[in-house]
């Protein structure tokens, strides 16, 4: 690969359910790692074990509601709740909600116009990511500075 060509890494999602990403914190090392999950008892599973380490956010992927459409909707999850089984749903089943307010739960995991009835059990809550970048006068001194640290040790 010469300079002039970066590569990137995708993955496809292939298919018309939801999946579920999941970020778990690096640890010391400071390296998180993401998982994409794609059945909703595994991601209950995932959740309620956290087999990897601390969970630092989850967010939904939902398939495009249009054919012919591919791109998904990637919706950040505020609250994971577990649903008890019921006549509809006879096994448990995940309840999110997301930070907007919006709540998605059943098999196919679909959005929800009300709370479902039953008591959910709360199994996580995940605040807002908040990205920031360094500003650019930030990054510029600390150029000039390694800059001036090199001349002084090669005069």
């Amino acid at each position: 690969m010469n300079q002039n060509t970066s590569a990137s890494r995708g993955t496809q999602v292939e298919g018309c359910g939801a999946r579920y990403m999941v970020a778990i914190d690096g640890g010391p090392e400071g390296m998180a790692r993401t998982f994409l999950v794609s059945e909703s008892c595994d991601f209950l599973a995932f959740v309620l074990q956290a087999p990897l380490g601390r969970i630092v956010s989850v967010s939904l992927l939902m398939a495009p509601a249009l054919p012919g459409i591919d791109i998904w909707e990637a919706i950040p999850v505020r609250y994971v709740d577990m649903l008890p089984p019921c006549a509809n749903l006879p096994v448990r089943t995940p309840m999110l909600t997301s930070h907007d307010g919006r709540l998605f739960a059943g098999f196919p995991m679909t959005a929800l116009r009300c709370r479902p009835e039953g008591a959910p059990v709360r199994l996580a809550e995940f605040r807002r990511l908040r990205i920031c970048a360094a500003s650019c006068t930030v990054y510029s001194q600390r150029k000039a500075l390694d800059a001036a640290g090199r001349q002084e040790h090669h005069p």
